[in-house]
């Protein structure tokens, strides 16, 4: 004889199917299909598309729900397309830029060159060995260059990043068309990894982050950014094979104006 259910194996039963059909009520109010494509629009920013899910840039199978996420390889070069000319000044700063007195902050002794070269450190200092070193690069290829047409004030104000944006406001004000025909500025910066062990070796990780600006047209025409590391046994030949393998790599790829 079949067993029949008691009144509380029932109730369970319900309740299960009762939860059950809130729970599948509740997905589909949250997953909406696009019936004009294979299109399913989730509330948020995760998106399924034709065959995977794309949350914030990352890429995920539908199968398994495994993310798979889309990097580029390592490499020492990563190039930036130019900006647009930057003609917008933010709020409150108009007055500024349009009130700024070139000499105080370009030398304005300084010689008609084709190149102007300004690199600093993240201290805001000048680096002057990087400076002199993308100079002589330069010269190389037959450009007059100079690696003083800025003052220190330049580095230190907030004028330095207006610069690295192709400001043409800030490009005009301070006259640079009557000296250069082309600013080289960017920042320069470093890691040191100290390694353990006797025969350890200490890693100079450097980053140069370059922009070059087009004094006649007051924009940028190129910007890129290399990043190398080099291992020595002691600090200063780290940096300094770090360097050279940014001048090379600099040399190589980077001196067409």
């Amino acid at each position: 004889m079949r067993n029949i259910p008691s009144q509380w194996q029932a109730n369970i039963i319900l309740s299960i199917t009762i939860a059950a059909i809130s729970a599948l009520f509740a997905y589909l109010q949250y997953i909406k299909p696009d019936p004009k494509s294979n299109t399913i629009v989730v509330k948020g920013d995760t998106m399924i598309v034709n065959d995977g899910i794309e949350l914030n840039g990352r890429k995920m199978n539908i199968s398994g729900i495994m993310p798979q996420i889309q990097q580029n390889p390592a490499i020492n070069t990563v190039t930036k397309s130019p900006p647009a000319i930057n003609n917008t000044i933010h709020q409150g700063e108009s007055t500024t830029v349009n009130t700024v007195v070139p000499d105080e902050y370009v030398n304005k002794t300084v010689s008609q060159a084709d190149i102007a070269v300004a690199i600093i450190d993240a201290a805001r200092s000048p680096n002057n060995m990087i400076t002199s070193s993308i100079a002589n690069l330069y010269r190389s290829k037959g450009y007059v260059v100079t690696g003083s047409l800025f003052k220190l004030k330049l580095f230190q104000s907030e004028f330095f990043e207006e610069l690295e944006n192709a400001n043409s406001t800030l490009i005009g004000k301070l006259e640079l068309h009557t000296h250069v025909k082309y600013v080289v500025i960017g920042i320069y910066s470093r890691i040191l990894e100290a390694g353990t062990g006797e025969y350890a070796l200490v890693v100079c990780r450097a980053n140069l982050d370059v922009h070059v600006i087009s004094c006649e047209t007051q924009s940028q025409v190129d910007g890129f950014e290399l990043a190398v590391s080099n291992g020595h046994g002691d600090v200063q030949h780290a940096e300094k094979g770090a360097i050279e393998k940014l001048m090379a790599d600099y040399s190589a790829n980077h001196l067409n104006l």
